[in-house]
């Protein structure tokens, strides 16, 4: 379902090519078990006004419909769904009840992975401008995954989550680029650029 709104989502931007596969790291599996908001109570509640959770906590909000996490707790802890004064003023035993009623919302998805290699063998792009990472925990490892110089992938521009992205600004730095943090759009990150004097492949 989620693949399929991509998809619809994507209709009207030229030269794209959506694929329906995740990222992963070369030692990761090649399916990724993924934790996900039920769609149709997400649409049906943003649609209708619904409060299909328990009151104690968070009700469905838009962005809700692309959140997944590698585990329960970190879908929860994305949407911020336990994150209410009333919530945290339950008894423990109360909070295990709600936490029961909220966890029947979120769904399993096994889904294909492949590495950042294979994904652009795959889709054969040319002249990469622009990389955009945000994997939920994973994003230092892929950053350390990206094929740099192989094949001439050589991205002007790569945006990545900053969960302490610094581990990994070396990377880009020690290929020529330039890396900034953070820029606060779509979450916390760290910026890199290729194009300017003195980087590699620049041009």
């Amino acid at each position: 379902p989620i693949f399929a709104d991509l998809r619809e989502n994507m209709k009207a931007i030229p030269n794209a090519l959506p694929l329906n596969t995740a990222v992963r790291v070369p030692s990761g599996p090649v399916q990724l078990l993924l934790f996900c908001w039920d769609l149709d109570m997400v649409k049906k509640a943003l649609k209708t006004g619904a409060s299909p959770l328990p009151p104690e906590v968070r009700q469905p909000l838009e962005h809700w419909e692309f959140l997944c996490g590698l585990d329960k707790q970190k879908l929860l802890e994305s949407s911020n769904v336990l994150q209410t004064p009333t919530y945290n003023a339950l008894s423990p035993q109360r909070k295990t009840g709600v936490l029961v009623q909220v966890e029947k919302f979120i769904v399993q998805w096994n889904v294909p992975a492949l590495t950042p290699k294979e994904i652009i063998d795959k889709a054969g792009p040319s002249n990469v401008r622009y990389v955009q990472i945000d994997v939920e925990g994973l994003d230092n490892p892929i950053v350390r995954a990206l094929p740099l110089g192989q094949a001439g992938f050589w991205p002007e521009v790569v945006l990545y989550e900053n969960n302490n992205g610094g581990e990994v600004r070396h990377i880009f730095e020690d290929q020529g680029y330039y890396t900034c943090c953070c820029v606060n759009k779509w979450g916390n990150n760290i910026l890199a650029v290729r194009n300017h004097h003195g980087a590699k492949g620049a041009l």
